[in-house]
């Protein structure tokens, strides 16, 4: 398996510039287009000092938000349809929007950004599937969005699957692409002394015979699931040492008070989801503590293409 490793980097000296990074190759970057381009921003001005970004709401209301303000927290992730580590392909991006809930894509050598209109707050997680984006919303239901066919007026083709309420009852969801099969994961949460805790992970797998159904899965065999701010993934756990299959490492991406307490305690850890423990991470014990509140911590995953 070939590492290549991608970063999204929001550069504030070139304020306009929004590209994804090689981790492992120097000097590889593939532009995407700027954050100035997504229709709910306005307009962009380097010498309004410290509110550079006019955007509209969807009621037609105006605010501004600072420089840094949209470097660090405008995009919640960005998903690829393949790795941009291939100069012979064309690839699509699809990006939440942390602010609005909605979901923009472009394609390799597009200058703006558009919105996938039928399918806002379908932002908890997204990730591409057979030959499709799928998002999921705070309630487990999945928006389809094919943006890589043939477009209709521009127009991505979206549709639903509705997911009933023990499938996706919890307090957070992602969704994990596992070879041919799509899986929900279902994290639940508890509020401790001024944090919140992970308590439980639920996983279930799409089963699409005459329609669809959700079917809950209880062993993962030598597959590992690493869930957080970045996107979701599964590896087999044989192929990296250390890495332990049947468990899902989860990073703290939900919570600002995990960072903003004197405490710094962020919650992350390993899910055992043959006897729903829950333990530290052999590189980041709970006791430790690094005096770090923002940005949260990410996993620097493979390529998978």
């Amino acid at each position: 398996m070939r590492f290549v490793p991608w970063l999204a980097c929001v550069p504030r000296r070139n304020a306009c510039s929004f590209c994804y990074k090689s981790i492992n190759t120097c000097g590889v970057k593939h532009h995407l287009p700027p954050l100035s381009s997504f229709p709910n921003v306005v307009n962009f001005s380097v010498y309004n000092v410290g509110r550079e970004y006019t955007l509209k709401t969807v009621e037609g209301d105006v605010y501004t938000c600072s420089l840094k303000e949209m470097c660090n927290s405008f995009i919640k992730k960005v998903v690829f349809s393949s790795s941009p580590s291939d100069e012979d392909l064309d690839y699509y991006a699809l990006a939440i929007v942390n602010q609005t809930g909605d979901l923009a894509y472009c394609r390799k050598g597009d200058d703006v950004w558009r919105f996938v209109d039928d399918a806002q707050l379908y932002c908890e997680d997204v990730v591409f599937h057979k030959g499709c984006f799928y998002a999921v919303s705070k309630y487990g239901t999945i928006a389809v969005c094919d943006i890589c066919g043939d477009l209709s007026n521009d127009v991505p083709n979206v549709s639903f699957i509705h997911t009933p309420l023990q499938v996706g009852g919890g307090d957070m969801q992602y969704l994990v692409s596992l070879g041919d099969e799509l899986l929900l994961v279902t994290r639940y949460l508890e509020l401790g002394f001024h944090a919140y805790k992970t308590t439980e992970f639920r996983v279930f797998k799409l089963v699409l015979k005459d329609g669809w159904m959700w079917k809950s899965v209880v062993e993962l065999d030598d597959w590992a699931l690493f869930v957080g701010e970045n996107s979701s993934v599964a590896i087999r756990a044989s192929d990296f040492e250390g890495c332990k299959g049947n468990k899902i490492y989860f990073t703290d991406d939900y919570s600002e008070w995990n960072y903003d307490g004197a405490n710094g305690d962020h919650d992350l850890g390993v899910y055992d989801l043959e006897d729903g423990s829950v333990a530290a991470l052999p590189c980041y014990t709970r006791k430790f503590y690094n005096g770090r509140r923002w940005p949260p911590p990410i996993w620097i995953t493979p390529s998978l293409h």
